[in-house]
């Protein structure tokens, strides 16, 4: 999975966002982190990134910052999650997202497997769209292996650039069911009803 983090940092360098409007709260922060990052101290540059988020939640700048700090640092789920800020910030299901990080947090994905093997009945993924909040601990416990499962089928088919290219189609605003369909090469529904 480290090539699908690998893909989602190119992919945000690429596209690094447009300096918006500087906010006085969180602009030192930022600069502090950058030159950490430069300077090779990985740690202090994420430290700085992530406080001056809590500041400014919504700057594609600061979790790119983040998300390159937490990659050289090899933590990779925590790059995954502030890169796919960095790509796209809106029109993410939850099962994507929450599924991107989950599949990164454990070398493999039997704990996934079990839970899924063990559930009653699966959760699919158009009820998963939402926040996971609504969900009893067992179903939230599903909702994650599920999405978990769902991602990794997904990178394994279209790979960390075809997975980056769909968060950064969603993140210019392109219709989730569009934009899967013209990265996964078929419509969700098909690809749901193929084995996810």
């Amino acid at each position: 999975m480290r090539t699908l983090a690998s893909a989602l940092l190119i992919l945000a360098l690429l596209a690094i966002p447009a300096a918006g409007q500087i906010d006085p709260s969180t602009a030192l922060l930022e600069k502090s982190g950058w030159e950490a990052l430069n300077a090779g101290n990985f740690r202090a540059a994420a430290d700085a990134f992530r406080a001056a988020i809590g500041g400014d939640s919504r700057n594609a700048r600061l979790h790119l910052g983040a998300g390159t700090a937490a990659y050289l640092e090899r933590r990779d789920e925590d790059a995954t999650r502030e890169l796919v800020h960095t790509l796209a910030s809106r029109n993410v299901p939850t099962w994507l997202n929450e599924g991107l990080a989950a599949a990164f947090e454990a070398d493999d994905l039997d704990w996934a497997q079990a839970r899924v093997r063990e559930a009653p009945q699966p959760i699919p993924l158009d009820r998963l769209r939402t926040s996971f909040g609504r969900l009893s601990g067992a179903q939230a416990q599903l909702a994650y292996a599920t999405s978990a499962l769902a991602v990794r089928q997904l990178v394994d088919e279209v790979g960390g650039f075809g997975m980056a290219n769909l968060l950064r189609d969603l993140g210019a605003g392109v219709d989730f069911e569009a934009a899967f369909a013209h990265r996964i090469q078929r419509s969700l529904t098909d690809w749901m009803a193929g084995g996810t």
